[in-house]
């Protein structure tokens, strides 16, 4: 808790605006502080991550300078290494900057244009859409002939739901043919809804 509200206070004193709240990650967290069990979320507006972000590593590039050789990050390997900075949505600034540091001690040359390169590659990765399975299509279009809530929720989520990116924007998470089929389910369970509806009053 005392590490995420000196980092708060970071933030503040350049005028971003930062909550902490001690939960697991919802869709607007910009940076996660801690590690399990106990973990402290700062929630951070989405225009001023960009702002955040930079602060942070920059912040990071001055603690790194007194880490000690005991630190995990030690004991990986070049490619894992290469890893935490290819996946550094996944890492706290601090480790991200000293796996940088270690590579370079290693001998290793890491060029920021190619770390960008790879970040890239991830973010290109984690934005594709993903296909329904055969047994959702069915079981969606089956829940929404039944007429209950269940039917029009799976459909209204499989049309709509969309994922945050580690660089703060958002994109479907279905592909366009599942959200097709969602958006189809989506209204033949209003209209199955809406025919119960009008039996049950006959």
């Amino acid at each position: 808790m005392e590490h995420a509200m000196v980092l708060a206070e970071l933030l503040r004193e350049e005028g971003i605006s930062v909550k902490i709240k001690d939960s697991l990650p919802p869709a607007d967290v910009a940076f996660l502080i801690g590690s399990a069990p106990k973990a402290f979320d700062l929630l951070i507006p989405e225009a001023q991550h960009p702002q955040a972000k930079a602060l942070l590593e920059k912040q990071a590039e001055v603690l790194i300078v007194g880490a000690e050789e005991d630190h995990y990050l030690y004991s990986f390997t070049n490619e894992e290494l290469l890893e935490v900075l290819r996946e550094a949505d996944s890492w706290i600034e601090y480790d991200v900057a000293l796996a940088k540091k270690i590579l370079n001690d290693r001998g290793v040359e890491v060029k920021e244009t190619e770390v960008q390169q790879m970040q890239q590659q991830r973010l290109t990765e984690l934005a594709k859409s993903e296909d329904l399975s055969m047994t959702w299509i069915i079981a969606g279009y089956g829940l929404a002939l039944l007429g209950g809530l269940l039917g029009f929720i799976c459909g209204l989520l499989f049309w709509t739901l969309k994922k945050r990116l580690p660089d703060g924007s958002k994109v479907y998470t279905y592909s366009k043919s599942s959200r097709q089929h969602g958006m189809i389910m989506f209204f033949i369970s209003i209209v199955s809804m809406v025919f119960s509806f009008w039996y049950s009053t006959i």
